[in-house]
């Protein structure tokens, strides 16, 4: 579970770099917006893992409940050392910051954001599906849902913009 902990983190962080450019990059008011509600989300969510994986490196065990920490059970994997490391490149070639210097508009940011939240998606649906451990197995399908949030989110704000030209206006968080 560990190694699967310090893939997500290098996933998350990646990801945080990326919103942050593009919102940066970008010059409409709800774009920025956009991508700086995701990057605090993804702030949030290195954050949560950061605490499991505090305590896994600690006590090789999950916490049950952030809000129990004296809580713990152990948590049994079956992704071996390979499979993570090839799970982590798949999720990660896509998700380079560099992208969003390329990206000479905001459609192209959109579809970017669109690729790389697809990648946490498959990353996480993979890591639900290898990780023994109904306690592990539960934070990384709050993770996954709330990347396939993002993704539909995302796959909206694209389909706006391409069809109309300007950003969907949106409440966040948005859906």
């Amino acid at each position: 579970m560990l190694g699967v902990v310090d893939s997500a983190l290098r996933l998350e962080g990646k990801k945080r770099e990326f919103y942050l450019a593009s919102a940066s990059a970008t010059d409409d008011k709800n774009g920025k917006t956009v991508f700086k509600y995701l990057a605090d989300e993804e702030s949030e969510h290195i954050t949560r893992l950061q605490k499991i994986r505090d305590a896994l490196a600690v006590n090789k065990r999950f916490l049950e409940d952030e809000k129990s920490p004296s809580k713990t059970r152990k948590c049994s994997i079956r992704l071996d050392a390979a499979s993570e490391r090839a799970l982590e490149h798949k999720a990660l070639k896509n998700i380079i910051p560099e992208k969003t210097l390329a990206c000479a508009s905001d459609l192209c940011a959109l579809k970017t954001a669109v690729e790389i939240e697809s990648e946490s998606v498959v990353f996480y649906r993979k890591a639900v599906g290898d990780v023994c451990g109904e306690d592990g197995r539960r934070v990384l399908q709050l993770m996954l849902e709330e990347e396939e949030e993002h993704l539909r989110s995302l796959r909206m704000q694209y389909a706006f913009l391409e069809a109309n030209g300007f950003w969907y206006d949106v409440e966040l968080p948005f859906s």
